[in-house]
C-alpha cells in the first residue's frame, strides 16, 4: 500500500514540477490533463473556500488521485468485465413482458 502510495506520489512531484506541458498525469498510456484537473477541482466544495497554497496543492493531488483510480477502474473493466449473456437478458424479457400481461400494463410503466 505504502509503496502505491509512494508511486503516485513520486508521479504527482514529478508532474507539479515538470509542468511545462498540459498534461498532468499519464496513467497506462491514457493523459490526464491540466484542464481536467482543474475543472474536477473547481467543482468540490472545497474549491469555493479560502486556501493556503498548500492545503489547495493537496486537495489537488487528492482530486488528481480520484482522476487515476477512475481511469484504472474503467481500464479494468474494459478487460476484465463479463459481456451480458444474450440467452439469459431474453429470458428475463419474457418473463417481463408475461408479467405485463397479467397485470395489463405496458413495460414502460414496469
Amino acid at each position: 500500500m505504502f509503496r502505491a502510495m509512494g508511486w503516485v506520489g513520486s508521479l504527482l512531484v514529478v508532474s507539479a514540477v515538470w509542468g511545462a506541458g498540459e498534461t498532468e498525469v499519464t496513467v497506462n498510456g491514457q493523459a490526464i490533463s491540466r484542464a481536467e484537473v482543474d475543472a474536477a477541482f473547481a467543482r468540490t466544495s472545497v474549491a469555493r473556500q479560502p486556501l493556503t497554497e498548500e492545503q489547495r496543492l493537496v486537495y489537488r493531488d487528492h482530486v488528481v488521485n480520484l482522476l487515476i483510480d477512475g481511469i484504472l477502474l474503467k481500464q479494468f473493466l474494459m478487460v476484465e468485465a463479463s459481456k451480458p449473456n444474450r440467452a439469459r437478458l431474453r429470458s428475463i424479457w419474457r418473463i417481463l413482458k408475461r408479467l405485463c400481461k397479467r397485470r395489463e400494463s405496458r413495460l414502460i410503466r414496469f
